[in-house]
């Protein structure tokens, strides 16, 4: 099949949860396992192929300029997720964050509070928080599974977005990679809370695994399958935490959900759109 029928043969999507660590060693030997060509070609070519009409790109506290930089050259491809340290913000800090989401330059912040050890409703992010519901953007929080030793879960356990979100109701939260393995209170966090979403990253990757690969893709397909039937698709997003997975292994598994096809587009794109695309039309 020609390359344009191909891609249009597939749904619209937006990828909510990337990374372009592109010179990174571990990165990089991770994407070889996954068979990824992990370099800016290589990623515009498996988005143009896939139908991923946009991406986000997450950084980290420090990275933010790297990611916008990078968006830049690719116009219309990237949104740029930004971050901040909320235990080391100055009076600069804040001021360049601020002019950043006044522009659009940022679509929402990131925080690693697993890795940093503190809980989303710390009294240090506060600031950031109030410039995000000045100008109504979300922020988004690693949920879950935690990659370094050195991270502590008790801060990434999903039930501590329900204190933030309490405290600060009309705050909009995402919950980064649906705080798995904790799926199921992460769903009523979401079922919940009026502002609570969640992506849905980082739940199945291109890594060699143990010999249960397609036991557990079937297994995580009837748990998220029950979970959107508990709490609805409503504020459910796409997202691949690109170089783990493919846009192709993630989306072939969204699109195996036994759910409606409304459903099935509010998670591919309509939610993310609406979130973040600040009356942009893709």
């Amino acid at each position: 099949m020609p390359e344009k029928k191909l891609r249009e043969s597939k749904p619209k999507v937006i990828d909510t949860h990337l990374h372009i660590n592109f010179k990174r060693e571990y990165s990089k030997e991770i994407a070889r396992k996954v068979g990824l060509n992990y370099t800016p070609a290589g990623l515009l070519k498996d988005m143009d192929r896939n139908n991923v009409v946009k991406a986000m790109i997450m950084s980290v506290p420090g990275q933010t300029e790297v990611s916008k930089k990078f968006a830049a050259k690719y116009p219309g491809r990237f949104w740029v997720i930004g971050a901040a340290d909320p235990k080391n913000l100055t009076d600069e800090i804040l001021e360049s964050v601020e002019a950043d989401m006044a522009s659009g330059a940022i679509r929402a912040l990131k925080f690693y509070i697993g890795y940093q050890h503190y809980y989303p409703d710390d009294e240090d992010c506060v600031p950031l928080y109030r410039l995000a519901m000045k100008y109504d953007a979300p922020m988004i929080f690693h949920t879950g599974d935690c990659v370094s030793t050195m991270a502590r879960l008790r801060f990434a356990h999903p039930l501590n977005i329900d204190d933030l979100a309490f405290r600060f109701p009309d705050l909009k939260i995402v919950m980064a990679h649906i705080g798995f393995p904790w799926l199921w209170d992460a769903a009523e966090v979401i079922y919940k809370n009026e502002h609570v979403y969640a992506d849905l990253s980082g739940l199945i990757t291109g890594l060699p695994e143990s010999g249960y690969r397609d036991e557990y893709r079937n297994w995580l397909l009837r748990k998220m399958e029950s979970i959107i039937y508990y709490c609805g698709a409503d504020h459910m997003m796409f997202g691949t935490d690109y170089c783990l997975a493919s846009h192709a292994d993630v989306i072939d598994f969204v699109s195996s959900l036994k759910i409606r096809k409304n459903d099935m587009e509010k998670i591919f794109y309509k939610t993310a759109l609406k979130l973040y695309g600040r009356g942009e039309k893709v």
